[in-house]
């Protein structure tokens, strides 16, 4: 364990200097799993399949028909719904996800 020091320019405390920490090897970068993967992961065959079904409806959709209100199945009725039945989903979250930059790897 690294021993704490003082830094007697501030109030605040670090374990280390800047520099040091700087030039530290970072550990490997944590990742955590998306939290539509951890849905899907708790959810039943049949709320799953739903569930994928609506994450594809809401990609197929081009962005001017969402705009329009032309096109139903948009992020935000995804995020309704999910918050509506005890799923709080952040928008970050699903737009990482339906845009297949989150942790999980579904695309």
């Amino acid at each position: 364990m690294m021993e704490t020091v003082w830094d007697s320019s501030s109030i605040n405390w670090r374990n280390m200097s800047l520099a040091d920490e700087l030039y530290k090897q970072p550990n490997n970068p944590k990742y955590f799993d998306c939290k539509i993967k951890y849905l899907l992961d708790d959810l039943d065959k049949v709320e799953r399949l739903a569930l994928v079904s609506a994450i594809n409806k809401v990609k197929e959709g081009s962005a001017g028909d969402k705009k329009s209100g032309m096109y139903p199945w948009t992020a935000i009725w995804l995020r309704g719904v999910l918050a509506n039945n005890g799923h709080i989903i952040g928008k970050l979250a699903l737009r990482k996800h339906l845009e297949g930059k989150c942790s999980c790897g579904i695309k």
